[in-house]
Parts: C-alpha cells; sequence; structure tokens
C-alpha cells in the first residue's frame, strides 16, 4: 500500500511499481484528499500492469514521445557516427532531418505519420526537386523511425509504408572537343582549372576530388593514388602530364601530405554556371545530361575513340567489369564511327564468268569421277572426259546393276543451265549415288 508523507508544503508519495521497485512521486498538492486520491490511482495502475492489462512498454514508449524530436535526431545522428557512417554521409543524414523537422513542424515521434512525409514528398516535388531526392528523403525517415523502433522508443515505424518513387535513368552524354576547350577556357578565368582537369584527366568523382591529398600525388612516378574510392579499395592511376603540370601550378609550399588538393569544392550551381558560361547545354533534346560526371564519361570515349583497349581503359575507370565500361561510359558519336569504317578495304571484284569458272578465258571440263565398270570415252579434240558411250548404256537390261552405274553417270538434268548462270558443280571427288528404292534388297535376293 502506498503511504503518503508531507516534505514542505507540498504531500510525496512512495509505492511500489509493477516490477517490485520503490518509487517516490510528488503528488504537487497540499491537500491530503487529493494526495490520497492519486496515491489510490497509482496503485490501480501498478495492479493493471502486474496482471498483464496494461503493457509496461507503453509507459516507455510514452516517455521517449514526450522528449522533443530534435533530440533523437541528434541521438540518432550521434550513433551514425560511432557506427563509423562516412562523414559526408552523416551530414547528410542530419541535413535532410532537420529539413523535414522545420518543413513539417513536427516536434513528437508520434507526430511523423506516413501521412505527414507524403505531404513534405509531394512538398519537394512541386519545388522541382528530383525524384532521387525525393526518394534519399523517404530513406532517411524511414531510417530514422527503424533505430527508434529497435531502441524501444515507438511501437513500429509508420512510414515504412510510404511507397518509393520511381527514378527514370538519365543517360550522360560525352562533351565533344570544342565544348572541352571552352569549359576550360572558363574555368582558366575562374581558376578552377585544377578543379575540372583532375575528372576529365583523372576520371575522379566528385567526392574523390574532395579527399584527394598532395600525399596521393606522385609527381616523379606520375601517379595518382586512389585511397578507398567508390569500391572500397585503394587505386593507383597514371597522372596525366597536362594535370601534372596544372597540379603543380596550384601546389603551395611547404604543403602538408594529409593536406587537401582542394580545401572547398565548388557548388554544383557554380559548375552549373561554369558550364552555360561555356555554352555546353545542361540537358539536350534527347534527355542526356552534362554534369561533372559528364568530364569521366568524356575521359572514357576519349580512350575508346583512340583505340585504347577496353581493359586499360576499365583500369583508368577504376571498373569492377568491362561491361560497365562499355555501357555506361562509352560514347561513340557517328563521325567516330565513320572514321573507323572508312579505313576498311574489301577486296575487287572479279567478272562473273571468270569468277565463275576460275580461268582466264580458257575452256576446262570438269567431271564427278565416278566408279563404274565400263571404260571412259576421252574426247581427243578438247582432251575432257565425256563419258560412257549412249550405246553401251543401251544393250544393258534396264534392272541390272551396270546399266544403274550407267545411269548415274549421265550428267545431272539443269547442268548446262548452272554452268551458264555461273554456277560451278562441286568437283570433291566423290560420286553422286542414287538412293536405292524400298525393297530393293528382296528383289536382289529373288533374283
Amino acid at each position: 500500500m502506498a503511504s503518503i508523507y508531507k516534505r514542505g508544503r507540498r504531500y510525496h508519495i512512495e509505492y511500489f511499481d509493477a516490477s517490485g521497485i520503490r518509487r517516490r512521486k510528488s503528488s504537487g498538492t497540499t491537500d491530503y484528499r487529493t494526495a490520497q486520491r492519486i496515491a489510490n490511482d497509482l496503485e490501480s495502475q501498478v495492479a493493471l500492469r502486474r496482471e498483464g492489462i496494461i503493457s509496461t512498454k507503453s509507459d516507455q514508449y510514452a516517455k521517449h514521445d514526450r522528449t522533443s524530436l530534435r533530440q533523437h535526431v541528434d541521438a540518432y545522428v550521434q550513433h551514425c557516427e560511432q557506427a563509423g557512417r562516412a562523414v559526408t554521409s552523416v551530414k547528410e543524414k542530419k541535413r535532410h532531418l532537420n529539413h523535414f523537422l522545420t518543413e513539417t513542424g513536427a516536434s513528437r515521434l508520434s507526430d511523423v505519420t506516413a501521412d505527414l512525409l507524403e505531404r513534405n514528398l509531394r512538398a519537394m516535388l512541386d519545388r522541382g526537386l528530383s525524384a532521387r531526392s525525393v526518394n534519399y528523403r523517404r530513406g532517411e525517415l524511414i531510417a530514422l523511425m527503424n533505430w527508434a523502433e529497435k531502441t524501444g522508443r515507438i511501437d513500429r515505424n509508420p512510414v515504412k509504408v510510404v511507397p518509393k518513387l520511381r527514378e527514370e535513368p538519365k543517360e550522360r552524354r560525352a562533351l565533344t572537343d570544342k565544348e572541352v576547350r571552352a569549359l576550360l577556357r572558363v574555368a582558366a578565368k575562374h581558376d578552377r582549372t585544377a578543379f575540372y582537369l583532375v575528372a576529365l584527366l583523372g576520371g575522379l568523382r566528385r567526392s574523390e576530388i574532395g579527399r584527394l591529398a598532395w600525399g596521393d600525388l606522385d609527381f616523379e612516378r606520375a601517379t595518382l593514388t586512389v585511397p578507398k574510392g567508390k569500391a572500397k579499395r585503394t587505386d593507383v592511376i597514371p597522372l596525366h602530364p597536362q594535370l601534372a603540370e596544372e597540379l603543380q601550378r596550384i601546389k603551395p609550399t611547404d604543403v602538408l601530405p594529409s593536406a587537401r588538393v582542394f580545401p572547398t569544392l565548388p557548388s554544383n550551381g557554380t559548375r552549373q554556371d561554369d558550364f552555360l558560361e561555356a555554352g555546353i547545354v545542361l540537358e539536350d533534346e534527347q534527355g542526356r545530361r552534362a554534369d561533372l560526371h559528364a568530364l569521366r564519361t568524356t575521359l572514357g570515349s576519349t580512350l575508346a575513340n583512340q583505340g585504347v583497349p577496353p581493359q586499360f581503359t576499365q583500369r583508368i575507370l577504376r571498373h569492377a567489369d568491362t561491361r560497365t565500361t562499355d555501357r555506361h561510359y562509352v560514347k561513340l558519336r557517328a563521325q567516330d564511327l565513320a572514321g573507323s569504317l572508312s579505313g576498311v578495304q574489301l577486296p575487287a571484284r572479279q567478272p562473273i564468268a571468270n569468277a565463275a569458272t576460275g580461268t582466264d578465258g580458257q575452256e576446262e571440263c570438269q567431271q564427278i569421277r565416278q566408279h563404274s565398270e565400263h571404260a571412259d570415252v576421252r574426247d581427243p579434240a578438247s582432251g575432257c572426259d565425256k563419258g560412257p558411250s549412249p550405246s553401251s548404256d543401251k544393250n544393258r537390261p534396264q534392272g541390272s546393276q551396270a546399266h544403274r552405274k550407267a545411269s548415274s553417270s549421265r550428267p545431272r538434268p539443269g547442268k548446262e543451265l548452272e554452268a551458264a548462270g555461273g554456277f560451278e558443280p562441286p568437283n570433291n571427288g566423290f560420286a553422286i549415288r542414287r538412293l536405292r528404292p524400298l525393297g530393293h534388297a528382296a528383289r536382289k535376293a529373288r533374283g
């Protein structure tokens, strides 16, 4: 039974909870009867929890729901940092979650519902954001609520039912030589030549450019080391002479090897302004985009156009499979293919008559060699075998074996037409045998 005592001006209550732990709580009143009713209510709740009618987790969920949602977000971000997530990834998580809190006004965990998230994602689409950005926001909210469910802050994740938007894949295109020259002129004007050359001649991604340190460059061996790239491995690629010259020009004196080559990267808006100033269309009529990653596509297409083996292009672009390089990073234009096709030479055509006989106007008679019992008659004028005489064939019985062999040596019907049309019968040294009719063996046995 709960006990009531007075401390100061207010009454306090002491009781045992459903787990048998002694609890002390202020009644918040100076009236004893009011404090008695509060104590009776506490004992009734303890009895219901002890019997299993009320779950003890409900108190835990209610306690976490009284905590500010922004505090839960900070705890989740700290959890991601301790888990070893990338700094840029954690930074993007925090940015999206804080934007969600500001845009929706949610202040408690119970305020985050599927309907609230769908309205926020719809507002992002109305502002012109891409489906990829919308899906990223959705994924961050689902990850936050999954973490809250696993840590016992909520009963279930209410936003995991929100469907993912379909992202239409957009193809990148390779820049033309004219566009590359114009971009380098604009970059030189704004002192951003090294930034674009690292992407164009080194094939580095934006995140890899941001992590590039001076210790990763070996100017003596002309190599560039890319540590912990997209495939979580360290790759060493050759350093282009033009890129090496530009990097040496901007390299500070007495710089530490761990110092970043680009302490701050140009924003995506700055990059778009440079492209537009250079006259580069950001998206052509076929829907192909031109962005910073398109410079990497330009490098792959240039290597393929110059006849570099696909295995070398794969190593330079640091892909795990050549199919990825061929499918996404080699964009050959019609004029590139025309230059390769113009070098193909076909053999000269011969006249039909000469090509059919294989001679230069001299007649040559060819006859399929056959094994027969009769002697061939040779034409003294042409020197060719004319075959058996017709009279010897008439004197043989119709059903005899000699007659069948003689009839098989006759020229096939239409042979003259085939020779006139340029067709040459095969001279393979084998005789063409006729198929024997069914029952031939039986008649031969009776004879």
